[in-house]
């Protein structure tokens, strides 16, 4: 009987996770615009369009001395693909264990290929790495309590924010965001934290 409960449980969290996904995706979907990049016009792939009606970055700042510098890349002196300013807001408010500050690399690298994708192929696997960033996060914490489960979105939240920080950058998102359009994004299976 104990055993049909833990399998249970663990079958309810995963199909919770597995609808939670789905709901987000058709969210995105319906969000972005349907179809493909095929039904826009070839001038326009890649391209931001009108972005009115999407909530503009916040002037709030997250962290001092943040990375408003012209450009997508920002300053990255130790060269590991995260902007210095992200990797401070990591280690002041997402190091508290060494796997958290991982899961919290994760996510920071991943958002930044996102940012950085200029064709539908680059946006795809950029969304399948913060797809496994996801879940990375969810494992490093995987019978999260209320706490932990706001822990890690403010987490994700903050994150992504820093990185689409300034007008240039947010726009990169959300062109990319555009080129993914209409995908469906599985859960990963296997290993997910690098």
């Amino acid at each position: 009987m104990i055993v049909i409960f833990q399998w249970c449980s663990v079958w309810r969290v995963s199909a919770i996770r597995w609808l939670a996904s789905l709901l987000l995706c058709g969210m995105l979907a319906g969000c972005l615009g349907g179809g493909d990049s095929s039904d826009v016009p070839p001038a326009q792939v890649g391209e931001v369009g009108d972005t009115s009606g999407v909530e503009q970055p916040s002037s709030e700042k997250i962290i001092d001395n943040e990375d408003l510098s012209p450009g997508l890349r920002g300053v990255d002196a130790n060269r590991n693909d995260i902007r210095d300013d992200i990797d401070r807001l990591i280690a002041q408010k997402y190091a508290r264990t060494p796997e958290i500050q991982r899961a919290a690399e994760q996510k920071a690298r991943a958002l930044q290929r996102n940012m950085e994708a200029t064709t539908r192929e680059e946006a795809l696997r950029a969304g399948d790495a913060v797809e496994r960033a996801a879940e990375c996060a969810y494992q490093t914490l995987p019978r999260a309590t209320r706490e932990q489960v706001q822990f890690r979105e403010d987490m994700s939240k903050d994150i992504e924010a820093l990185t689409a920080n300034t007008e240039e950058r947010f726009r990169a998102y959300w062109a990319a965001n555009r080129l993914m359009s209409g995908a469906v994004f599985r859960q990963p299976d296997g290993r997910v934290c690098d």
